[in-house]
């Protein structure tokens, strides 16, 4: 007998063991008004975006600082001739075809620059600052109108559900009475106009209550939208407008000290921001100096000394089967006007046909 008690609580707390642990994981998330802002500033996409803003407008910042850093410029190039441009040239009397050029062409460079006075970047530098500055108001201005949605919808809730519960004593009054009416209705002590008033009252009673309800479940959609949860988490809103009396009447801030107004701190950093462009328009035609280091590396010289012979091997005459030697040239024919360039320059005028070398 007790083995058998014994394995119908295992069987009975294996079954129920889940259905348990489900209904402890459905639980509502309780929130007070600071969770709630803990977690809207922390989850809504809003805010996000606002610090994302932030860090990319301080890469922006860091990136136009490195225009001051020296600049440096390495380039290379590699050229390959697949055919040669080609010089006839009169040899000795018979043309000779030289190839122009190298087969292989290869150049490297590298170049350092770095400005030294340019009024222009340096206003361009201050006007990357304003604009971190303006992220960041933008940012703190994201915060401050979230912060007020949080409690606007938060005190919506509360306010929801303040309506609902009174609502919903009105509803139970009227049902009351309605019980009474229509128990002195039976026993013969009120008349049946009073039991359909009563009736009628309560009857009107339950649309008010239904809508109170429906309020109730819309504020708190609202809440989560504005927090950037999901709308199917359970939430459960803790205290009453009691609670927080004293911080909905209590301003936000002084009619007097407008010193922490994000709106008209972004408009002095806009000003700003146009006037330091204006600035730097102007200080573009303020002439500039940077130092610059060029250099240019030719070719290994092995390699030019094979080009070299490579060309030379390629400088053939343009008359084959004839076997060319080096001429002896005469003093006399080198002078452009010298008598025997005169004599065989009218022999080759009258139809000479062979020219002997001197």
């Amino acid at each position: 007998m007790k083995k058998l008690t014994i394995s119908i609580l295992a069987i009975t707390t294996f079954l129920f063991a889940p259905l348990t642990s489900k209904a402890q994981d459905t639980q509502p998330l309780q929130l007070t008004l600071d969770q709630a802002l803990e977690i809207a500033l922390s989850e809504n996409n809003t805010i996000k975006i606002a610090d994302m803003t932030v860090e990319k407008t301080g890469y922006a910042k860091k990136g136009s600082y490195a225009t001051l850093y020296p600049n440096i410029n390495i380039s290379g190039s590699y050229q390959r001739t697949l055919q040669k441009q080609v010089m006839v040239m009169d040899m000795g009397g018979q043309p000779m075809e030289i190839k122009v050029g190298r087969d292989n062409n290869i150049s490297t460079s590298a170049s350092a620059s770095m400005p030294l006075v340019n009024a222009s970047l340096w206003e361009s530098l201050k006007l990357s600052g304003m604009d971190v500055e303006m992220a960041v108001e933008q940012a703190r201005s994201s915060k401050i109108a979230m912060v007020k949605q949080v409690k606007q919808a938060f005190y919506a809730v509360l306010l929801a559900q303040e309506a609902y519960n009174v609502m919903n004593q009105v509803y139970e009054n009227a049902q009351k009475n309605f019980e009474k009416a229509d128990q002195r209705f039976n026993v013969g002590k009120a008349s049946e106009v009073e039991r359909l008033r009563a009736q009628v009252t309560m009857l009107n009673a339950e649309p008010s209550v239904s809508s109170a309800e429906n309020a109730v479940l819309l504020a708190t959609w609202q809440l989560k939208a504005v927090m950037g949860i999901d709308l199917g988490t359970e939430v459960e809103v803790v205290g009453n407008l009691n609670d927080y009396t004293e911080q909905m009447l209590t301003p936000y801030a002084s009619e007097e000290d407008l010193s922490g107004n994000s709106s008209l701190l972004q408009l002095d950093i806009q000003d700003r921001m146009l006037e330091s462009t204006i600035r730097m328009q102007k200080r573009q035609y303020i002439p500039t100096l940077a130092a610059s280091i060029p250099r240019l590396r030719r070719p290994p010289k092995a390699l030019r000394h094979q080009a070299d012979q490579g060309d030379a091997q390629h400088a053939r005459p343009a008359t084959r089967g004839h076997r060319t030697q080096p001429a002896y040239r005469h003093p006399q024919l080198q002078r452009p006007d010298g008598p025997l360039r005169q004599e065989l320059r009218s022999r080759q005028r009258h139809g000479g046909h062979r020219t002997e070398e001197l």
